[in-house]
């Protein structure tokens, strides 16, 4: 199992932008999760000599930092195969009116539907590699956003997200980007189906991440709750960056979690 950070907040080998990018070799299969802002991942990707030929890829949710390079994949790579959750609804976000849009082109659902997969509940590319779309907790979510249903606006339950779960070697590798339906519930659900496994590691963001001005969107207080939950799990590592921010994984040291920040170009096996 090796992991490639493809795009991320922070610099590190390569160039980084608001945004998130994995390149994933599990197996015989390499696969791309999220396409960051731009097209930087694939200027990222050449730099790092990653072949982007890959047997699929997967778009975690509908957000325009994930999806935003979508179109740019699509023309390199048309009759590619990728998983999306199962909601096109339009997306936006902010607490306060006039809330923004988020979201790819709907245009690019009708453009490449034939190759676009939607997962429900839960889809296996291996017995060891599965695509899961998780159940939706109210109490559990991270971040306020909105689905536009004909012209009205709903409180997001996330169906447009999705993770990706590996099993190598009695470890389970968590793969979520922004973690929206809570970071805890997602590890919960996924660990129920691979309970055999002896060790978790975690690959993603957190969505606890404040803007310029505040570290956190959220409380130190809640972080630590977060924390303190995440003990119950046997967690090896967790690889956090994008939406996390340095606060949190300042908590989460104090309490003692293995957290390793990410930069774009980071490799780990």
């Amino acid at each position: 199992m090796k992991i490639t950070v493809l795009v991320d907040n922070q610099v590190g080998l390569v160039d980084a932008e608001y945004g998130y990018s994995l390149y994933v070799q599990a197996y015989d299969k390499s696969f791309i999760v999220d396409f960051g802002s731009s097209d930087l991942f694939i200027k990222n990707a050449n730099s790092l000599n990653l072949d982007l030929n890959t047997d699929f890829a997967v778009i975690s949710h509908n957000h325009n930092d994930h999806n935003g390079g979508a179109f740019a994949y699509k023309k390199l790579f048309s009759d590619k195969t990728i998983y999306i959750g199962s909601d096109e609804h339009k997306t936006y976000g902010g607490k306060h009116f006039p809330h923004y849009a988020l979201g790819i082109d709907k245009s690019f659902f009708k453009s490449y539907s034939e190759s676009l997969v939607k997962v429900d509940k839960i889809l296996s590319i291996t017995d060891k590699i599965i695509i899961l779309n998780i159940d939706y907790n109210k109490a559990e979510k991270m971040g306020v956003h909105y689905i536009q249903k004909g012209g009205l606006l709903f409180n997001d339950t996330y169906k447009h997200e999705i993770c990706v779960c590996v099993l190598e070697e009695e470890c389970l590798y968590i793969i979520s980007p922004c973690s929206h339906k809570g970071v805890v519930n997602i590890i919960e659900q996924c660990y129920a189906r691979f309970n055999n496994a002896k060790n978790i590691i975690f690959i993603g963001g957190i969505h606890t991440k404040g803007n310029a001005k505040t570290p956190l969107n959220t409380t130190d207080e809640k972080v630590e709750r977060i924390a303190e939950r995440l003990k119950q799990f046997p967690i090896r590592a967790m690889y956090l960056g994008h939406c996390t921010g340095n606060r949190a994984i300042e908590i989460f040291k104090e309490k003692g979690l293995p957290v390793i920040p990410t930069h774009a170009g980071d490799s780990f096996n």
